[in-house]
């Protein structure tokens, strides 16, 4: 009976783990097979490298987010949304690789701003692995 229910499982598994990209940012599509997505939680409270920064001389605040382990091959599409207090800051995108992407938040939002109201960066990468 279990094994029954394995198989079934097994014959369905492509079904529910369906992934079609349609097209990337600088790239072609690869094979489906080779279709991933990787997701992942940029936290407030990060140091160093990943933490909120200043940008420029300007009130707002950029970070990176380090996304090598999804072992892409080419830049991927990425989402993103924030979670925290609701005075955090809108972000946007700014620069993105195979391995990594930049946020920058909207004017009036310094480091300091995006830390005191937790604002967590959820986000979401869809791209190729071969």
């Amino acid at each position: 009976m279990k094994l029954s229910y394995l198989l079934l499982i097994l014959e369905l598994s492509p079904v529910l783990c369906d992934l079609v990209i349609l097209n990337l940012p600088e790239s072609q599509p690869g094979p489906e097979p080779c279709a991933r997505t990787c997701a992942g939680v940029s936290r407030h409270s990060e140091t160093g490298k990943y933490q909120w920064r200043n940008y420029g001389t300007y009130d707002r605040a950029y970070k990176t987010v380090d996304i090598t382990g999804c072992q892409f091959i080419s830049e991927p599409v990425i989402t993103i949304s924030i979670k925290g207090s609701a005075l955090c800051k809108g972000i946007n995108p700014r620069y993105a690789t195979e391995g990594w992407f930049d946020l920058l938040t909207e004017a009036d939002a310094t480091p300091a701003h995006m830390k005191l109201y937790k604002c967590d960066v959820f986000w979401n990468a869809h791209g190729y692995t071969c």
